[in-house]
């Protein structure tokens, strides 16, 4: 990690802004208004933090050690350095309205750097990538509330929960996706059924598919069952 990455950061953090406006008026868990900032925020981190499963960081490590003995039986994502033409790759395919992190840096600055600081950048993807580690300080999140529709938004539970990362963990996320899709895709471990995040396909093609299917069982005066898991 180069002291030139880190300035740069800087100096996009102090070039962006961002706020979110919370809800104005909500009770506690005890029914008590909640009146200042800081006990609303207070209030929804606890709400948030009763939600997350007790042994969710134990469970998502042991996944990926499943996916990590698949993908070095002939390769591994983290042998190739990340390139500036990568990056950019990933870069075009984010949203420009993507909400930003505690750091309030968005995609579009990043895509308007110069060469030269897309490079350090690289190279704080690619140690991180090596190490195979995302350092305690990249875990900070900031947290947002959005009301639920139909809800009674004077309560907490009216509110749904959102956490977002500062981009700079996120692109790296997004580069380790790509990489391994790509090499699950070379050695066919994805059940054809998948459709979200594999290349000319989308989770739509499935719902497109349940109807083509549900069509002709009409047609043919049949019965069908349908099954939605969220």
């Amino acid at each position: 990690m180069t002291n030139k990455f880190w300035n740069l950061v800087k100096t996009l953090q102090n070039s962006s802004s961002g706020s979110t406006v919370g809800p104005q008026q909500i009770k506690g868990p005890q029914g008590e208004l909640l009146r200042t900032d800081k006990e609303k925020g207070e209030a929804f981190l606890l709400r948030y933090k009763g939600q997350l499963q007790p042994n969710g960081e134990a469970t998502v490590k042991a996944a990926w050690r499943e996916v990590d003995a698949q993908v070095k039986t002939g390769g591994d994502i983290q042998d190739q350095p990340v390139t500036v033409g990568e990056l950019m790759a990933v870069l075009r395919a984010t949203r420009k309205d993507s909400a930003p992190g505690p750091d309030g840096v968005r995609y579009p600055k990043v895509k308007s750097l110069p060469r030269e600081q897309k490079e350090e950048f690289t190279k704080y993807i690619n140690k991180s990538m090596m190490m195979g580690t995302v350092e305690e300080h990249e875990r900070d999140c900031r947290m947002a509330v959005l009301p639920k529709p139909f809800k009674d938004h004077l309560l907490l539970k009216g509110y749904r929960i959102i956490t977002m990362a500062n981009i700079w963990v996120k692109l790296k996320e997004k580069i380790a996706a790509r990489r391994l899709v790509k090499e699950l895709e070379e050695k066919n471990l994805l059940p054809r059924e998948v459709g979200g995040a594999r290349p000319k396909r989308t989770t739509t093609s499935n719902v497109e598919t349940a109807v083509h299917h549900i069509q002709q069982n009409l047609q043919e005066s049949k019965h069908c069952a349908v099954g939605i898991f969220d």
